[in-house]
């Protein structure tokens, strides 16, 4: 689940659930295995490209084992096209562009914040 938490005049967007707390312990692991970047075996299926296994970990909180892999070379170069589509991109992240777009549309019409919403 994602979304919105706080008051009215103060919100949070967040995310909470099992895959934030599996993250969230992967994510300790890179000081295990000092490397800057860990995955799940079913992130690096998703993506595919070339993983090194690392190893299996019992996460905190968490019922099945999990294969951690460290990204291949492969996987960590951006070819000619991800590097112009990312200079053309806004540098705010997603969770910024739909509080921005939220609050926008607090202080628009109906009609006018569906325009921006869509646009």
């Amino acid at each position: 689940m994602f979304g919105n938490v706080g008051l009215k005049d103060r919100l949070t967007f967040s995310a909470f659930g099992a895959a934030v707390n599996e993250v969230e312990r992967l994510q300790g692991l890179t000081k295990k295995y000092t490397q800057p970047i860990v995955a799940s075996q079913a992130f690096a299926t998703y993506c595919g490209g070339d993983w090194t296994t690392l190893g299996e970990e019992k996460l905190r909180g968490v019922r099945q084992k999990f294969t951690v892999l460290l990204p291949g070379e492969s996987n960590m170069k951006l070819d000619y096209a991800e590097v112009a589509q990312n200079q053309s991109h806004d540098k705010r992240s997603e969770a910024e562009q739909v509080m921005l777009l939220y609050r926008n549309s607090r202080k628009t019409t109906g009609s006018e914040a569906w325009n921006k919403l869509l646009q």
